[in-house]
């Protein structure tokens, strides 16, 4: 019976706490990142806070096969190292497909390339509140977003 209280007290907080998150409610986000802990983190963090999440998938390969097939993501999260490959290709398709992304990494900026220095980077390890508020998605605001981008 304790068990059974503790769980239904989990579901409760994290309906209450979710509701009064802002930024990610009903947005469809793809998580990238090759660290497991990392990306099941990040998707718990994501859903938590209201997101659909699209993965995560691990590998440049699967990244780029979703990201082609699912073009009704709302936004992205990028980690820049994916097991030695680089996640550029997906970030340059989903720029031009006008899917707003971020990175969500251990690097610094400088390590980007000049196409995507103006894209926002998160450092690892992440904070949920900031990332929430600053994660830029189809249809918000660029005020809202902080990272300049237009509404499609």
């Amino acid at each position: 019976m304790p068990e059974e209280l503790e769980s239904f007290c989990t579901i409760a907080a994290k309906k209450y706490y979710a509701a009064s998150l802002p930024g990610l409610e009903g947005r469809r986000i793809l998580v990238v990142d090759d660290d497991y802990y990392a990306a099941q983190a990040t998707a718990e963090e994501l859903s938590a806070r209201g997101a659909n999440v699209v993965g995560p998938v691990s590998n440049l390969s699967d990244a780029m096969d979703i990201a082609g097939r699912d073009l009704d993501s709302d936004g992205a999260l990028l980690d820049i190292n994916l097991d030695g490959q680089m996640v550029y290709p997906v970030a340059g398709f989903l720029k031009m497909h006008g899917i707003p992304f971020a990175f969500l990494t251990g690097y610094e900026e400088r390590v980007l390339p000049p196409a995507f220095r103006s894209s926002p980077l998160f450092a690892k390890p992440a904070n949920w509140t900031v990332i929430a508020s600053k994660m830029p998605c189809r249809g918000k605001r660029p005020s809202e977003s902080g990272a300049g981008l237009q509404p499609l």
